[in-house]
């Protein structure tokens, strides 16, 4: 699997483990997905496909997410279309608030990558690969998942499919891993440095892809049954409010 399939009307999808997104209030709550940050060579894309095929979920990845928003018409930021104005509210509502707590810059560009994450999540549940994702949703409408792996690991997983030497293939993971990060903090929306800002963060090593995508799945099902004891709404999903 690779990249997501832009809708050109709005979905609605069934409710998925007891909990749906809810229209017909001034508190909306978009369905849950999954943000998925990695380091490179630790299996984050190859999860972050299970995690979507298991789930049944849409995909999105940092490709994809480029793609669709540079190749949209203009005016449209390659955004998936919905009619429904309580989306869009909570769309703008969100943006206003990364903009002034300095989450993210005014850049046009960054505008429309942000603003298509949102809109794209919003639509349904989806799992998302791509930087900066876990700054761009508000906690309670994400499970954010930190896929890790020991260096020496990821070394060896890189030169085996890349076919490189193992001196390559450690530079090409700094080169990745200095570029990820050079990308959030000119974007404002570094990774957080504290590992208890993760909902769950996993050793590929010691699961492997399969049971890891079965754990995230596992855990969003848990979290969306977490949601539905209705507990404190989070201020980012308070539309039109203050």
């Amino acid at each position: 699997m690779r990249g997501f399939l832009l809708m050109s009307s709005p979905v609605e999808q069934p409710a998925f483990h007891g909990y749906a997104p809810q229209h017909d209030t001034e508190t909306y709550r978009p369905p849950l997905s999954i943000v998925i940050s990695r380091e490179s060579g630790s299996r984050g894309r190859s999860i972050a496909e299970r995690v979507a095929e298991l789930l049944g979920w849409g995909y999105l990845d940092q490709e994809s997410l480029e793609y669709l928003t540079q190749g949209a018409p203009a005016g449209t930021h390659g955004r998936a279309v919905t009619s429904d104005p309580t989306i869009h509210q909570w769309v703008d509502a969100r943006l206003d608030e990364l903009n002034k707590d300095g989450s993210l810059l005014r850049a046009p560009q960054v505008t429309s990558l942000v603003r298509h994450i949102l809109e794209t999540a919003a639509l349904s549940h989806c799992v998302i690969l791509a930087r900066g994702a876990g700054r761009v949703l508000p906690p309670d409408s994400r499970l954010h998942v930190k896929i890790v792996a020991p260096l020496e690991n990821r070394i060896a997983y890189i030169a085996q499919i890349n076919r490189l030497s193992s001196a390559d293939a450690k530079q090409f993971i700094v080169e990745k891993d200095r570029a990820r990060q050079e990308f959030l903090a000119d974007k404002s929306q570094a990774e957080p440095a504290d590992l208890s800002e993760y909902d769950v963060v996993i050793n590929t090593v010691q699961l492997g892809v399969e049971a890891s995508a079965r754990l995230i799945a596992a855990a969003a099902r848990e979290k969306i049954d977490f949601l539905q004891q209705d507990g404190p709404v989070e201020k980012s999903w308070r539309v039109g409010m203050p």
